[in-house]
């Protein structure tokens, strides 16, 4: 991999990454919609993996309402928040420990490009996402058109690191990255009590290389960036129509 252009390691505006996270605000009857047609083919017996954040948050009581209707599933949830939902809309989880694979996942993605590769992370959770995807059968990603994109330029890669030598993990980045807070202004912790370093990256050749590089830094415990899985990937769109693009 050509050498990548390093810069001076400064705080930049976290509004860079709203901009490039949040590009649009999907409505709650896109959510509802999208999240349904991710449910359909789900049947007894299956083991399905749960994701992270708003849009999951429907697809969670849909399946919900569909146990209440007498489905029999098993549930494996990738955060802590998605757990809570669960339990509050009464279905049981299990450990990851507990299955050996897992059917049918179904997640967000903060942007998605035209070969299906993904950027995830802005819910922190990325590790455990990605932990329960890699040991899915079936994976669908639900977003909204606007999280579609033809290729990732000058974009945020959120990197789950120990806390120990944060720093000196920084300084090993190859493009300026500044430390995720909370709403309080703290260091944001993560499930797996982590840190999240927001990388801005603006130039790459490969985003396989560049995810390798990243991930063989000593204090990186996982990148953002879900390459080559090619997932299903329901879309969306504004006239209330679901797009499908159809993985491997």
């Amino acid at each position: 991999m050509a050498p990548l252009k390093k810069k001076i390691y400064n705080n930049f505006d976290r509004n860079f990454l709203i901009t490039n996270f949040l590009r649009g605000k999907m409505s709650e009857e896109l959510k509802i919609l999208v999240s349904k047609k991710a449910a359909e083919g789900l049947q007894d017996g299956d083991v399905i993996g749960v994701g992270s954040g708003s849009t999951v948050a429907y697809f969670i009581k849909e399946i919900s309402l569909m146990i209440k209707d007498g489905l029999r599933v098993d549930v494996v949830a990738s955060s802590l928040e998605s757990e809570k939902l669960l339990k509050e809309n009464g279905v049981e989880i299990k450990d990851i420990s507990e299955v050996e694979t897992i059917d049918k996942y179904v997640d967000g993605a903060d942007l998605v490009d035209d070969k299906l590769n993904l950027i995830k992370g802005l819910g922190a959770a990325l590790f455990r996402e990605k932990l329960l995807m890699g040991i899915s059968d079936e994976v669908t990603i639900i977003i909204d058109e606007s999280k579609l994109v033809a290729s990732f330029i000058d974009f945020i890669l959120p990197i789950e690191v120990v806390p120990f030598g944060a720093k000196k993990t920084q300084e090993l980045l190859p493009f300026e990255s500044s430390f995720r807070k909370d709403k309080d202004g703290k260091l944001l912790v993560t499930d797996n009590q982590n840190l999240v370093l927001d990388l801005k990256v603006d130039s790459v050749i490969s985003l396989k290389e560049l995810n390798i590089r990243i991930k063989m830094l000593t204090g990186v415990v996982e990148t953002g960036l879900f390459v080559d899985d090619m997932p299903r990937v329901l879309v969306a769109q504004s006239d209330k129509s679901i797009k499908v693009i159809e993985g491997k």
